[in-house]
């Protein structure tokens, strides 16, 4: 009994930090024993044992330099063991459509609900080996500032996987789409989704057509603006004022024909195919510009003009800074981000380096003003242990039991990355339940021989080494009247560690 009411006395003081905590007032800047954690919290899921003072030697801008060419970095030989295990990771949207997708009829044919649904299950497989490869990377991957810039840039342009076909292809769309982009021009970002099977699956662009075609029959047999409608309104410009009724119209038009099936000619490709004889035909007019029909190009070109407008440099440039700066980013590094988006013709990384190098990104209104999402807590719990991974499963089941499955999120906006989102009582209670489960060495996540390290990683005085003191006397205390199964678990779910 008193064991039980020691374990209620401080999940209620978190629980009340955490739903009343605070952020400083703007102007000063954070203290210089804080910076390498704020950076560290900011560009990565979360340091590991030893990465303060590794960065503290290094110096916050090589640290920088250095998460910004990923490329440089080698990976670790167990990160690149794990992910040769998951064999459909490496296959491509046609391989992955071809092996796990719906049966091919023949004429009269049908199938039945059995075997629909035995086909539907065992394309699950796609899906969990997509979790998994997220996780495997989120928790392991050098390259971190790449891994939260994925991890950013697909809830950015959502796809949701138990959308019809688009079951297949989530995974692939975050490496084939999403990766190869994730700090390189946001053009060739933005062209590579939109061209994407998930993508043009998910928006319903591929029965977009022009209902003069002599194709507009069935399922194509009406103009779509759904995509349309998404483009201008969460991908690019975002203020509605920007735009007009008729340009969400003429957008649609512009992409009619833009559609999934194999490759007729150059312009297909890994499942893309533009369908000329559904394509409007017709000159167009967006934002006031002529557009001259001339097919598939239409599309490019408008993406181009969406791409060099202001509003989108704006747009890009808030989201960036509420991911990385606070939930309300001060409109000054907004419009200096803008700047540098536009001249570098949306050069990402010049963007980010620009954002983290800013008097903003270091202002004590910053410090610890992120609420991490429930990937982002499970990934930097366990990078906290610094113990290298036996298996990285139940941490995908235990992101779905708080709420966040990974690639189902049901809206094209995606999970909603701001604190009010996840800070409930009922949130925060799941969040200590987990810390309590990891702590206890009750998730099947280490091999036998790392518990004890992992043991000795979850004390207080371990964690707050390697979070760089961020913890609160408040903290401290609680965890002082936990008992010591309970002691690492409080700092778990302490503010120091929820939030970034």
């Amino acid at each position: 009994m008193q064991n039980r009411l020691r374990l209620w006395a401080w999940k209620s003081l978190l629980v009340a930090i955490c739903l009343g905590m605070a952020v400083s007032a703007l102007g000063a800047e954070i203290a210089q024993e804080k910076k390498t954690i704020h950076i560290i919290n900011r560009l990565s899921f979360g340091p590991t044992p030893g990465e303060v003072e590794r960065v503290s030697a290094l110096g916050i801008s090589a640290y920088i330099d250095e998460q910004l060419a990923p490329d440089a970095l080698d990976e670790s030989p167990l990160l690149e063991e794990r992910l040769k295990s998951l064999k459909t990771v490496s296959l491509d949207a046609v391989e992955l459509f071809r092996a796990y997708g719906p049966k091919k009829l023949k004429p009269g044919e049908t199938i039945g609900k059995d075997e629909l649904m035995e086909n539907r299950a065992r394309a699950s497989i796609i899906l969990l080996e997509a979790s998994l490869e997220k996780m495997w990377r989120a928790t392991t991957s050098r390259r971190q500032l790449q891994e939260v810039m994925i991890d950013f840039w697909y809830n950015y342009f959502n796809v949701d996987a138990a959308h019809g076909l688009t079951r297949l292809w989530a995974g692939a769309y975050m490496s084939e789409a999403i990766r190869p982009n994730a700090l390189g021009r946001f053009e060739d970002l933005l062209m590579a989704v939109v061209k994407h099977p998930a993508m043009l699956i998910y928006l319903e662009n591929w029965k977009n057509t022009d209902p003069a075609s002599p194709k507009a029959k069935g399922p194509f047999s009406v103009l779509d603006d759904t995509f349309a409608r998404v483009l201008l309104h969460m991908y690019t410009l975002g203020d509605p004022s920007v735009f007009k009724k008729e340009d969400v119209q003429t957008v649609a038009r512009v992409f009619t024909g833009w559609t999934v099936g194999a490759q007729k000619s150059r312009q297909d490709n890994n499942g893309f195919a533009f369908d000329s004889e559904r394509h409007d035909t017709e000159d167009k007019i967006f934002l006031g510009t002529p557009l001259t029909a001339q097919g598939i190009e239409e599309g490019h070109e408008v993406l181009h003009m969406l791409v060099r407008h202001d509003a989108t440099a704006r747009h890009v440039c808030f989201a960036l800074a509420q991911r990385f700066v606070n939930d309300t980013p001060p409109k000054e590094l907004v419009d200096r981000m803008a700047h540098v988006f536009s001249e570098s013709g949306g050069d990402i990384a010049e963007v980010l380096r620009t954002m983290f190098t800013s008097p903003e990104f270091f202002d004590e209104k910053a410090w610890l003003s992120k609420i991490k999402t429930p990937f982002h807590f499970v990934v930097s719990a366990v990078r906290a242990t610094g113990a290298p991974l036996r298996e990285v499963a139940p941490l995908v089941g235990m992101a779905q039991l708080l709420n966040m499955p990974l690639f189902l999120a049901p809206d094209p906006d995606g999970y909603p990355l701001l604190r009010k989102d996840w800070i409930t009582p009922g949130a925060v209670n799941a969040r200590i339940h987990f810390g309590l489960d990891l702590c206890a060495m009750k998730l099947p996540l280490f091999r036998d021989a790392d518990e004890e390290v992992v043991r000795t990683a979850l004390t207080p005085a371990a964690l707050e080494k390697t979070l760089g003191g961020a913890l609160t006397t408040r903290t401290r205390k609680a965890a002082d009247t936990a008992s010591k199964e309970e002691a690492g678990a409080v700092v778990l779910a302490s503010p120091g560690f929820m939030n970034y």
